[in-house]
């Protein structure tokens, strides 16, 4: 559309874009030249863990063929509150921007030491790398610090240009420093997306804006005290001496949806500002970094002392010694210690009232015997490196070990890269979040005295495939939910989703549901979904199991072996407690009338017509005297040869 003015010049006049499409712009630019993987913090799980592209559920109204990056929209996301963040893959050809990390992680590391370095490191990334300008980032937890270098030109950074970028210039840190830092993509593979929620943006003209016109879709559920948010039950269940049973006994008769309206960086300026590529406010940077810090004391780190008390050999000899142990920890600090304040006790009575004690010679501590690691150590994951490690550690103790021991066997068997300096902070945050998420699902009884499970898959993969020829498809039903009106309780809508499982997994599921039922740990069938979980997950690691563990699919495995009488579940609803499984008609470890018949055989029976004629005499109804003396005759006279 074009418009013409008073003075005859012929002018266009734009329509001005909105927020969304805004955010697909930056999008855009941001994963150009991606690959599969991407990182991504979900608050509803806790956790932080890689994900792929190509992994991502596509609804049914989305037409095949879609770009993953919408199906995904990792943007809107964090815009959200849900974290993501870039991740570089074999798949990766071009970055957006460099990501240089001043972390302060630890009460050790001295504040002025800090502002010192990040002063010097911000200085020179200004001033030097006119290419690339700079936009500041500062947690106000701890007082960290990063810096984002983007392209002038706004285009993407080809992968190898920017690892000898991001090399040279981690060089030069270490030049002036004494050590090297966390850069992307030089030695860290995953970086967060600017503008997080929980960190303070710093830009050209000082601090990034806010607005609170972004919403999100949230659900209510429908309880006797009306309508309420997770969060309203959740204070409602604190209340209560036990939460985890108030919200597991909490009814929900329908749920709908509602705006959840939240406070965010305003893209629209963040657009006007990587448009300007201006330098961030140095100063503002530096204040905001030297006030982050006070909200993380300054604490010298020591040696941690003795846990056990000591005792005063004087006038208060039945008093212990108070000494100060390690800190409360926070959000994003590592355990430190308090300085300590251990007093020098004298003794107030004479030596030789006291029996000399001879110490008792203190034996070495047990070391661990490991397996040859020669092969975990070649792999280049150093995640999937120290997952394999710590779960082995946790087997061999048979507990979840704690984060300074699995850090000290680490370094004791060479289970990292580089120096042991470089990447400490990522290497902690690293194995804290492995042994968390071993914790889910450890369970030091199945370790047993270190034999391994004896479960037969072999025997029911035959057993599976002759019984179950081919692919099972089961129709799922599911519910938008429930509308409560005038007293009465009714659906909104239901639909249907197929679940696919074939015998191979029919295998899985009934051999573990067998073994579970056979080793329950209350002795009463109980077979717990977690459980199951963690053996499926073993023996699919060891590639025993092709396909990974689904819970759905098992779900429906159960009920199919369930009408056919195979297996016999209860589907009793107890809090705490899981489904009670037994031996059906008609499962393969239950004796069959041909066993039987084959163990009589074995016993020295004559034949099977003996025993068949037998068990028919046997019954009481038709047991008259006429059929006693013929039955007789039949069981113990001499069978005469047919006529030919």
């Amino acid at each position: 559309m074009t418009k013409t003015a008073d003075n005859g010049t012929v002018g266009t006049n734009k329509q001005k874009k909105t927020i969304s499409q805004i955010r697909d712009d930056l999008e855009r630019r941001l994963f150009t030249g991606r690959g599969d993987a991407y990182i991504a913090w979900y608050h509803a799980e806790d956790r932080a863990a890689n994900y792929k592209f190509s992994k991502a559920s596509r609804p049914p109204q989305v037409p095949i063929g879609t770009d993953p990056l919408k199906l995904v929209s990792p943007l809107r996301q964090h815009q959200a509150g849900n974290h993501h963040g870039l991740s570089i893959d074999g798949r990766t050809t071009h970055l957006p921007l460099l990501g240089v990390d001043m972390d302060r992680h630890s009460a050790s590391i001295c504040p002025v030491q800090h502002l010192e370095e990040c002063k010097v490191i911000t200085t020179m990334l200004v001033t030097d790398y006119r290419d690339f300008f700079v936009q500041g980032e500062v947690n106000p937890r701890n007082g960290s610090a990063k810096a984002f270098m983007l392209p002038c030109d706004g285009q993407p950074i080809y992968i190898k240009k920017a690892r000898d970028i991001a090399g040279e210039l981690n060089d030069r840190i270490k030049e002036m420093i004494g050590r090297r830092i966390e850069i992307f993509p030089d030695n860290l593979k995953n970086l967060w997306l600017p503008c997080r929620d929980d960190k303070t943006t710093i830009i050209d003209t000082g601090y990034l804006p806010r607005n609170s016109e972004r919403y999100c879709m949230g659900e209510k559920v429908l309880t006797k005290d009306g309508w309420a948010t997770e969060e309203e039950l959740w204070a409602l269940a604190n209340q209560t001496p036990n939460p985890k049973r108030f919200m597991n006994e909490v009814k929900g008769y329908g749920k709908k949806k509602h705006r959840v309206h939240y406070e965010s960086y305003d893209y629209r300026a963040w657009a006007e500002f990587l448009q300007r590529g201006q330098n961030l406010d140095t100063d503002l940077f530096f204040a905001e970094i030297e006030r982050s810090c006070l909200n993380l004391p300054y604490q010298e780190e020591v040696e941690r002392v003795n846990d056990l008390p000591l005792k005063s050999f004087g006038s208060h000899g039945d008093e212990e010694a108070n000494i100060p142990h390690s800190a409360s920890l926070r959000c994003g600090m590592r355990p430190t210690a308090e300085p300590s304040n251990r007093l020098s006790f004298k003794p107030t009575v004479k030596e030789d009232q006291f029996a000399v004690v001879v110490p008792k010679k203190q034996s070495k501590p047990k070391k661990l015997r490991l397996p040859p690691l020669d092969e975990m150590r070649e792999e280049p994951n150093s995640y999937t490196r120290q997952f394999q490690f710590c779960l082995l550690i946790c087997q061999k103790e048979k507990r979840v070990v704690e984060v300074d021991e699995a850090l000290s066997q680490i370094r004791e068997h060479s289970m990292f890269t580089g120096d042991w300096c470089d990447n400490e902070g990522s290497r902690e945050r690293r194995v804290e979040l492995i042994l968390s998420y071993i914790a889910r699902t450890f369970d030091p009884d199945m370790l047993g005295s270190g034999t391994t499970m004896d479960i037969d898959f072999d025997r029911w993969m035959k057993w599976a495939r002759g019984k179950f020829t081919d692919q099972r498809r089961v129709a799922v039903s599911y519910s938008d939910g429930c509308v409560f009106e005038d007293g009465t309780v009714r659906l909104a809508s239901n639909y249907q989703r197929y679940c696919r499982f074939n015998p191979d997994e029919i295998c899985g599921g009934y051999a573990i549901i067998s073994y579970c039922m056979k080793t329950s740990l209350l002795e009463d069938g109980g077979v717990p979904e977690d459980r199951a979980e963690a053996i499926w997950e073993i023996f699919h690691e060891a590639k025993v199991l092709k396909s990974k563990w689904n819970v759905v699919k098992f779900r429906n495995i159960r009920d199919m072996l369930h009408k056919l009488d195979i297996i016999k579940c209860d589907y009793v609803k107890r809090p705490g407690k899981a489904y009670c499984y037994s031996a059906g008609k008609f499962n393969p470890e239950q004796p069959t009338w041909k066993s039987k018949v084959k163990r009589l055989r074995t016993a020295g029976t004559a034949s099977s017509y003996i025993y068949k004629r037998r068990e028919l005499n046997t019954v009481g109804v038709y047991y008259t005297s006429d059929f006693r003396e013929n039955s007789v005759k039949c069981l113990f006279g001499t069978r005469q040869r047919p006529p030919p």
